[in-house]
């Protein structure tokens, strides 16, 4: 437990709070932010009536943090991180708007490479957006429940340079206090000039994990134990770099390399969140993730075979009931 506590402002909301924002929500309220969650359904039941628990390091505490299933009222400079899944952004874009036309910062932490172009597209006011990446593992294990997995924990924040002017100075400067609380739990957030190439490196490691224990059907320790499997995960990386670097960001041979040695250092038995979601039943992000870089590869024309396979591999199992794809 943090033991300092620090000023009453500014809020801080997140929305969708399932494992990795609930997460977040339960440690900034924890070191005395003002926090709401923006949930629905049997969790926001769940956390209504019992608060939210979360699992971690530190054992099991229980968060009594306001929740809703919409976004509260905010003011200039207050918090929203948005970690709602990729597929859900459009339905939370005219509540992302009205918050950042009243001044706040919207944050997003939204697997893929499109998060910021999406809200300013959407209308949210660009020069209110910091795009975020995110380190951290955590998973929804049940209504009202989070748990942390692993020790990893850190969040790359920055201003994207396609969305407009009127960026602020210092981006940690504008989410204090954020940054101090967060480094209490073990989780570090960092300022980058290079969001964009962030985005991607986290993408490459994202989109070989999926992809390889998709086609492997199998964890990612298992999945590259087959032959072809520390093939494929390369070869995965492979061309989302590619796609990158025709798309204008600077992805080096040498970040491609560290991406594929960080899918290689996963635990045997680690399966990503989009196999959790088949398993689950609900959609997936495939479009974000293998989709997105099929999508820009056409445009840039960069081809993608693996990405196109996975892709496919992973809708078939969204249509099939039983799936293979479901872990035991």
């Amino acid at each position: 437990m943090i033991s300092a506590r620090v000023p009453p402002s500014p809020f801080v909301v997140v929305l969708g709070a399932g494992g990795l924002g609930g997460y977040l929500g339960a440690v900034l309220h924890r070191g005395g932010a003002r926090v709401h969650l923006v949930i629905r359904g049997e969790h926001l039941n769940a956390v209504r009536r019992d608060g939210l628990t979360v699992v971690d390091e530190r054992g099991e505490e229980t968060c009594p943090t306001p929740a809703s299933d919409e976004l509260p009222p905010v003011a200039r400079g207050d918090i929203v991180f948005v970690t709602v899944k990729a597929h859900g952004l459009a339905d939370v874009l005219p509540a992302l708007r009205r918050a950042g036309e009243a001044g706040a910062w919207i944050v997003p932490l939204v697997n893929g490479v499109d998060a910021a172009g999406r809200l300013a597209n959407g209308g949210v006011p660009p020069e209110r957006i910091i795009v975020g990446v995110a380190y951290l593992t955590a998973f929804r294990t049940a209504p009202g429940r989070v748990e942390r997995q692993g020790p990893h924990g850190r969040l790359l924040v920055g201003r994207p340079s396609h969305v407009g002017s009127g960026r602020p100075a210092h981006v940690l400067e504008a989410l204090r206090p954020v940054p101090w609380i967060l480094s209490g739990a073990a989780i570090e957030m960092e300022e980058t000039g290079e969001i964009e190439v962030e985005s991607w490196r986290k993408m490459m490691v994202v989109t070989a994990l999926t992809g390889a224990c998709a086609m492997g059907r199998a964890t990612i320790g298992q999945a590259l134990a087959e032959s072809s499997g520390l093939p494929r995960a390369r070869g995965l990386v492979a061309e989302a770099g590619a796609v990158a670097r025709a798309s204008g960001v600077g992805v080096s041979e040498a970040l491609e390399s560290a991406a594929f040695e960080r899918v290689c250092a996963f635990p045997h038995d680690f399966r990503p969140s989009l196999i959790h979601d088949l398993a689950r039943g609900v959609p997936t992000e495939v479009d974000a993730l293998h989709g997105a870089i099929a999508r820009i590869g056409r445009t840039v024309g960069v081809p993608t075979p693996l990405h196109d396979r996975a892709a496919q591999v992973i809708r078939e199992a969204e249509r099939a009931t039983g799936s293979p794809l479901r872990p035991t």
